[in-house]
């Protein structure tokens, strides 16, 4: 047993290969020969000296810079948990692929919000696609373009990284040299390759962190009820004037369909409002512009076709004017989750309203230092059958992130979540312990972003047991955001 001094100053046992630093756990150093270590107890097998501080060491193996031992120790030693003080220090674990050496899934870090303080919980460690992941062909290659699709690629791979393909021999060989077929990585290349042909995959490294409970986020709408009808040039080319009009429910929904309804207005509606039908209130409701917070005017309907006919409005339409919609990308909590000020909503289509909007953006009084590392990323969510991509850095997990679904369009289930983790043996909506959410000692019902199957108005939430379920979109329940740093 040997030891060696970090250029810190702390002490560190060399044994073999392995390294035992100051916060007990041990590390593995590849690449360098212990048996240049001259001095040996050939009893145990046991380095017991080091014949030189210079000690040549081979860093291709590793995710180091240093090309001797020495160096390699003192680089090490930067890094070790107990030596990590900042946001920015962890920012550089993540990217040099050593942070799950360096933490396990479950570890909690403690983020100031103003007064208050934010646990967030490790959920998984390289199983988001930043969006600076890249690929593109090698200098002087016959191909003339690579498409990667990243998701694919770390599935396939299990970690992110630096990877190099090259045409060989008639096969795409990966770095080791090993054919591979490249649609299993999700990989196309365009151009007819030739020998000596390669390609790069570039895909930083990440971790994942999701908040631990819901005590500072409080519950929150998904999305508010919507509008029925927007004032429109094409429509309304000099907007709604006073009078009488009458609109129809669709036929066969709920026992209103069919149904035609009259209202008066005593003031026109110009241009860029908007009128809403108030379900529960039977009435009309008016905004002279999209997402105005309070209304212009009112007006009862009744049972009646006088008037003037509204543009006839299609049963998705009342759901959303009645519940709200699940359309992720287009949410209020999407917004809520990503601002910084208390000012933060603004109509993210011609039928919007607001929501949540007496509480400030999530991001307000985050400490710059952690909301400087959080990094944007690719995530899917599916819109009916449709699925679709967007950059999201603060984000809500979706339900197969939470193990809930075999059908991983959405992403595939963070380890905080997955296998072994989960009370359940395969994906699926049953009740489990390990997705429950608490605010203090009370579960709370926590969003997902995933849209309820074949649904416009409801999306998918974790029940106080576990369990996964489905609900109007304007209903308030908690958030668990999460974010990824790299």
């Amino acid at each position: 047993m040997s030891e060696i001094s970090a250029a810190n100053g702390e002490k560190y046992e060399i044994s073999g290969t392995e390294i035992k630093g100051v916060n007990g756990k041990t590390y593995r150093i590849t690449g360098f020969d212990p048996d240049s270590l001259a001095t040996k107890d050939y009893v145990d097998g046991e380095i017991s000296a080091l014949t030189s501080d210079d000690i040549p060491y081979d860093n291709s193996e590793s995710s180091l810079e240093a090309t001797n031992l020495q160096d390699a120790i003192d680089e090490m030693a930067a890094l070790l948990p107990g030596k990590i003080e900042t946001w920015r220090q962890i920012q550089d674990v993540v990217r040099r692929g050593l942070a799950s050496s360096y933490y396990n899934v479950g570890d909690s870090f403690e983020v100031n919000k103003g007064q208050s303080t934010l646990i967030f919980d490790v959920a998984g460690f390289d199983q988001d696609v930043p969006i600076t992941s890249a690929a593109a062909a090698g200098s002087g290659s016959s191909i003339t373009g690579v498409s990667v699709n990243f998701s694919t690629f770390l599935k396939k791979t299990g970690f992110a990284g630096d990877f190099i393909f090259f045409f060989s021999g008639g096969r795409w060989r990966n770095q080791l040299g090993e054919a591979v077929n490249l649609s299993a990585y999700g990989i196309s290349v365009t151009g007819t390759e030739a020998e000596g042909d390669s390609f790069e995959v570039s895909i930083p490294h990440t971790m994942t962190l999701k908040l631990h409970s819901t005590e500072l986020t409080g519950d929150l709408v998904f999305d508010a009820p919507e509008a029925t009808w927007y004032i429109n040039t094409t429509d309304f080319p000099n907007g709604l004037a006073a009078g009488t009009y009458n609109f129809t429910i669709p036929s066969g929904y709920s026992d209103r369909g069919g149904k035609t309804y009259q209202f008066t207005l005593s003031n026109a509606v110009p241009v860029g409002g908007s009128v809403r039908y108030v379900w529960d209130s039977n009435k009309i409701v008016t905004y002279d512009t999209v997402g105005k917070a309070s209304k212009d005017q009112e007006a009862l309907c009744t049972e009646g076709g006088g008037g003037t006919a509204m543009p006839a409005v299609s049963e998705e339409r009342i759901k959303r004017t009645r519940y709200g919609s699940c359309k992720w990308s287009e949410s209020a909590i999407r917004q809520w989750l990503n601002a910084n000020t208390a000012n933060w909503w603004n109509p993210q289509n011609d039928f919007d309203r607001p929501a949540n909007t007496g509480k400030a953006g999530f991001l307000e009084g985050i400490e710059p230092a952690f909301a400087g590392i959080i990094k944007p990323v690719y995530k899917t969510t599916k819109v009916g059958n449709d699925a679709v991509q967007r950059i999201e850095k603060i984000f809500l997990l979706s339900k197969s992130e939470l193990f809930g679904t075999a059908d991983t369009t959405e992403g595939d289930a963070y380890s905080y979540y997955g296998a072994g983790a989960s009370d359940l043996p395969a994906p699926g909506v049953g009740a489990d312990s390990n997705r429950v959410a608490y605010s203090g000692s009370t579960a709370k019902q926590q969003w997902t972003r995933s849209a309820n199957d074949g649904s416009a108005i409801s999306a998918n939430f974790v029940m106080t047991g576990g369990e996964i379920q489905a609900t109007y979109a304007s209903w308030s329940l908690a958030a668990v955001p999460a974010c990824v740093i790299y």
